[in-house]
């Protein structure tokens, strides 16, 4: 990989890394105390709870969820057995992993990601096709969402652990005490209008007479909504109701990587696509807004949105100003490992 590519921040490499710190997360206190014993998920025609559905949380009485009979079906089969006897074989894993993979991530660096596994098994599948997979899995009694593509030969091209869905918490969000929200209104906006990108977005908007400056929020690395949505804490709405009531307006919308898991390749994908790209769409739809000063629009990048927040500002000139709220200044992949 040249210099110029790592600093592009070519996925697969990153998000093995990420992989490493979500299991140690999910099951580093339980692993030296679980059982060996290993649970195997076979391919089948049939699949569990429809793609449209939250994933649930099994009772100790749920039937085990089947893995569909597909080629990215089969590989996730395998992946999940592999797990039951860490490390995978070398020559197991160029077995079923493409060569684009594994130039990037090498065979000991996959085992490093999945230390912590133990005890794997479906939970639900939310997304169902041949050559895509992502499903949420449960490890040592937490819960992650696998995502899983294979090429045209049906060997694995990508593979992504992220945190699952949340389960429901009792504690509902709660807007801060400065929100008042008989001061703004919000209506709905498509970042990224004609392209294959599309991105639902909200834009909350100051009452009273515009034009208005305005805010575009920017997130951290990996698949988040619009509201940076943690449990029951939305900092990005935080965000935006304070500021629209103080007269300043907001957009806000999901990444690229939270409504398109399965279509993003990540052995291509670096933070212009999953990043710059739709931040730069989000300040070119508000230029065509009469509510909006042009002149006044501003970029607020949190984390990795902070990171790239000077790309940003490099490729369109006209933005006003940059914020940067808790950006790395080293480079990503050292970030994620201490995390």
């Amino acid at each position: 990989m040249n210099n110029d590519r790592k600093r592009q921040y070519s996925l697969p490499f990153l998000l093995v890394l990420l992989a490493t710190a979500l299991f140690a997360a999910a099951c580093g206190a339980s692993n030296s105390t679980s059982s060996t014993t290993p649970t195997t998920a076979s391919t089948s025609t049939s699949i569990g709870p429809s793609s449209t559905q939250p994933p649930a949380t099994p009772s100790s009485t749920d039937a085990p969820v089947t893995l569909p009979g597909t080629p990215a079906g089969a590989q996730a089969g395998w992946l999940i057995d592999a797990t039951a006897h860490l490390p995978i074989p070398e020559a197991d894993i160029r077995a079923h992993f493409d060569a684009t993979f594994l130039a990037q991530v090498t065979p000991a660096l996959l085992n490093q990601g999945l230390q912590g596994a133990s005890n794997v098994s479906v939970v639900s599948i939310k997304t169902n096709e041949p050559d895509a997979l992502v499903m949420i899995v449960s490890t040592a009694g937490s819960q992650v969402q696998v995502a899983l593509s294979v090429d045209d030969k049906g060997l694995i091209s990508g593979l992504r652990i992220s945190p699952a869905t949340p389960a429901p918490t009792s504690a509902p969000y709660q807007a801060p005490s400065y929100v008042h929200p008989d001061a703004f209104t919000e209506q709905s906006v498509t970042v990224g209008e004609g392209t294959e990108w599309t991105l639902p977005g909200t834009l909350t908007l100051p009452k009273g007479s515009g034009p208005f400056p305005v805010v575009v929020l920017v997130q951290g690395s990996g698949p988040s909504d619009r509201d940076e949505t943690i449990g029951p804490n939305k900092p990005f709405r935080d965000l935006a109701w304070g500021l629209a009531s103080q007269g300043i307006a907001v957009l806000r919308y999901d990444k690229r990587t939270f409504v398109y898991p399965t279509k993003i390749d990540p052995s291509t994908l670096t933070v212009n696509e999953e990043t710059t790209e739709d931040a730069l769409a989000a300040v070119k739809l508000l230029r065509g807004l009469p509510e909006i000063d042009g002149k006044r629009i501003y970029v607020l990048g949190h984390s990795l949105g902070a990171m790239v927040a000077p790309r940003i500002g490099q490729q369109d000139p006209g933005i006003a100003g940059l914020v940067m709220m808790a950006g790395p200044a080293r480079p990503l992949e050292d970030v994620i490992l201490d995390q």
